[in-house]
């Protein structure tokens, strides 16, 4: 399977755009418990067609409605929130799988977003970007596993897709999550930490030695991963679903 960093995935979202017939388009909607009613950490699992935040997130009233909302994103190279709003636009960029983002909605908003896009990534290896050491804000870059509406102790349904398969390279070295990890190269801390919408509350992902929250990343939602050596990637395996 090749690998799309995020050149390539650039590429791809300008050719869907110029050419949209060229790829299998669909709808893709969030299912229950992606998003609540205050604040959300959440990714697209899905190339929009057209990845402009107003396109995408257009049930909630396009770019004003989005500023109203305090959609933010991190930007990994200053270390520093960028809020969203008319005039951040072009610097905010587009809505891709691989980023997270924040969005506060009220009880008034609709419990789910729809837009219109590809999920060529659900078997694609997929690769983000640690530009520098300090914080970034990843997102799960796939469909799978769901979020569980019913937030169990696993807070997914189906099979995992483990926290601790994810990969790291510096461009000359691959390791595993583990090896690069704390407990081996201290390239990246192994707890990576995302956010319940449903309570309102931080929770961590980690590897079984960690004894976290959790062990599986989560479809449409972001994570924080905290890197101490600039320029690494995260190299994610798509799953035969």
């Amino acid at each position: 399977m090749s690998k799309f960093g995020v050149a390539i995935l650039g590429m791809l979202v300008a050719a869907l755009m110029t050419c949209p017939v060229c790829f299998a388009v669909t709808t893709v909607t969030s299912p229950p418990g992606a998003f609540s009613a205050r604040w959300n950490l959440f990714a697209l699992p899905a190339i929009p067609a057209d990845p402009t935040p107003g396109s995408v997130l257009d049930e909630f009233g396009g770019d004003e409605g989005l500023e109203v909302r305090s959609m933010c994103r991190w930007d990994a190279l200053t270390q520093d929130l960028l809020l969203f709003s008319v005039q951040t636009r072009e610097d905010f960029g587009n809505l891709l799988p691989g980023n997270g983002y924040w969005i506060r909605l009220s009880p008034e908003d609709p419990a789910t977003i729809s837009f219109t896009g590809v999920m060529d990534q659900d078997s694609t290896d997929m690769w983000i970007n640690l530009p520098r050491a300090g914080w970034t804000l990843i997102g799960h870059p796939y469909s799978y596993p769901a979020p569980d509406p019913n937030v169990d102790e696993r807070y997914y349904v189906g099979d995992a897709y483990p926290w601790g398969s994810v990969s790291v390279t510096d461009g000359t070295v691959t390791k595993t999550l583990h090896e690069a990890s704390q407990y081996g190269a201290h390239w990246i801390n192994s707890n990576a930490y995302w956010f319940d919408s449903a309570r309102q509350g931080v929770c961590d992902v980690g590897l079984p030695d960690d004894y976290s929250m959790s062990d599986s990343l989560i479809a449409w939602h972001g994570y924080w991963v905290k890197s101490y050596k600039d320029n690494l990637v995260l190299i994610m395996e798509a799953r035969e679903q």
